[in-house]
């Protein structure tokens, strides 16, 4: 019976032995898919505070933008439609006629602005007469009720007192 008795010991040992095994096997395994849930949810919530932040300012942006709605309606305001920039010749004969200039004058190539952009309109002026008047007819320019942007201008001497100047420049409009 002692042989029997030891047996029966040993056995009670290797089961608990297993069961314990068995126990630190599905511990380590629980403990990895913990860690994994962790992470994922962690990634998640990191996501989600980047989303909320995003939303966040989409919402001030929008704000923003009715707020702005006003301003930008004025500021398209101010630019000529398209239509208008035939009398921008008219205004400009007329600078060069206060201040004893000849003038011809040229539209060049136009491009059209993109969805509330302005658009633009390249043109070419020569005004002959003298230099005095010249400098007036430039400083005229920027009173005058288009925006209108001088790229370049050359000035030659034709006489004693007498000028040529060719203006390029573009004039901005809107659609």
């Amino acid at each position: 019976m002692p042989d029997h008795s030891k047996k029966r010991l040993l056995f009670n040992i290797g089961l608990s032995l297993s069961f314990i095994l068995f126990a630190l096997v599905a511990l380590v395994v629980l403990a990895r898919d913990i860690k994994s849930q962790a992470d994922y949810t962690t990634a998640t919530r990191s996501e989600l505070k980047l989303r909320l932040k995003e939303i966040n300012e989409l919402a001030r942006l929008r704000e923003e933008a009715k707020l702005a709605e006003p301003k930008l309606a004025s500021l398209r305001g101010f630019f000529p439609k398209r239509d208008e920039l035939f009398t921008f010749s008219d205004d400009l004969q007329s600078l060069a006629r206060d201040n004893n200039l000849g003038l011809s004058f040229n539209f060049g190539s136009e491009e059209k602005g993109e969805s509330g952009e302005s658009g633009r309109a390249e043109f070419t002026s020569v005004v002959q007469g003298s230099y005095p008047g010249i400098l007036k007819f430039i400083e005229g320019l920027e009173e005058i009720d288009y925006l209108a942007n001088l790229v370049s201008f050359d000035i030659i001497a034709e006489g004693s007192n007498s000028y040529n100047a060719t203006l390029k420049g573009e004039i901005f409009f809107s659609d």
